[in-house]
């Protein structure tokens, strides 16, 4: 409003009637992107030393060995990168034989665009790991890191609102931190049991360090790792 300078809501809304490109810089100024690679290290680590190697274990005997990774919210992308950097890690010459599908999802245009450039400033590389770092990563000439192209061609950058559209269904995993508490309760509730139609029987769910299950969904989650707000869906 005061970049428009008007007072009163009303005003605004005659604003947003009248010229729809409005919506966009509304948006970006709501949307809070801030992110890093391998964010709660404690979360990555627990995934990668437990979750993934039994998730990769499963799927060995598959014709297709299909692993299907959702990060909702995925901001800038350094959330599902830095799985599939895991995932290479783990798989090493191997992972060609794994046909690896990971999505990464937000509503703000101007993240999803730097999401698929797959260029990242220090201020979120803290927590990579020296040498992961020098594997997958190589340095511009104004210091800018550039992701290569090998892991940038696993992951599938879309615009997709959680509130109004589901995302992919049959998955092994979702990642969606610390987006949810920007919802009110009744929302979560009816997202959570979203994601639980979206997740196989048997797959995982990772929310943010300060969020945890509401509604229903509480009693069809099992309990991973408290700690690091990893949930289950029920086998049953």
């Amino acid at each position: 409003m005061r970049a428009n300078k008007v007072s009163s809501y009303r005003e605004y809304m005659n604003i947003l009637d009248k010229n729809p490109d409005e919506y966009d810089k509304l948006l970006d100024s709501l949307t809070i992107n801030v992110t890093e690679f391998f964010r709660n290290p404690g979360t990555f680590d627990f995934l990668y030393e437990n979750i993934l190697p039994e998730l990769i274990a499963e799927k060995r005997f598959e014709s297709l060995k299909t692993i299907r990774i959702w990060s909702a919210g995925c901001a800038a992308g350094e959330e599902p990168y830095s799985l599939a950097i895991l995932l290479k890690e783990l798989l090493g010459a191997k992972i060609n034989s794994y046909n690896i599908k990971i999505w990464g999802t937000d509503i703000d245009d101007a993240s999803l665009e730097r999401a698929r450039n797959g260029v990242y400033q220090t201020s979120g590389m803290d927590n990579l790991p020296p040498n992961l770092l020098s594997k997958y990563f190589s340095q511009g000439s104004s210091g800018e890191y550039i992701l290569k192209e090998e892991i940038k061609k696993m992951v599938d950058f879309r615009k997709s609102d959680l509130i109004s559209e589901m995302g992919p269904t049959n998955l092994d995993m979702i990642l969606c931190r610390n987006v949810v508490i920007y919802f009110s309760r009744k929302l979560q509730e009816r997202l959570f049991l979203d994601f639980l139609s979206c997740l196989r029987a048997g797959g995982y769910l990772v929310l943010g360090k300060v969020e945890t299950l509401v509604g229903k969904a509480v009693n069809l989650f099992e309990r991973v790792n408290n700690r690091e707000r990893i949930f289950r869906k029920s086998l049953s």
